[in-house]
């Protein structure tokens, strides 16, 4: 996928993922068998015919919404309230790091706030 993604794609590089995609959708095939061949499987056929109509991927792909959606979905638990359960743990997020900055934030819960998220906090 990084020819796909890539800043800029040449002709030669364009045929290459098309034969790069049809090697392993036939592999893939060949090894899990045409029952195991879902929807994704499926999607890579239209990859090439996409980016060489569109161009690179990241000008129309959805891929860091469907990320940031499985980031939200992990934070609901039940089957009711899902809005304000996403607002109340995006609320203790936002509480939490500007905790995090403050200059009596006790060292050893800095360290692991830190480890826990494994992100820098953003300089103020």
């Amino acid at each position: 996928m990084n020819i796909a993604c890539s800043m800029t794609i040449s002709d030669d590089e364009l045929q290459n993922l098309k034969i790069l995609l049809d090697k392993f959708i036939q592999g893939f095939e060949n090894l899990y068998g045409v029952r195991h061949m879902v929807q994704n499987i499926h999607c890579l056929n239209h990859i090439y015919d996409c980016v060489k109509q569109n161009g690179r991927m990241p000008h129309y792909t959805t891929f860091n919404y469907e990320n940031i959606l499985g980031i939200l979905n992990r934070l609901t638990h039940g089957t009711n309230g899902h809005v304000q359960q996403i607002i109340t743990h995006l609320k203790l997020f936002k509480i939490s790091l500007r905790l995090v900055r403050s200059k009596h934030y006790p060292k050893q819960l800095y360290d692991f706030v830190l480890n826990l998220f494994k992100h820098q906090p953003a300089s103020t």
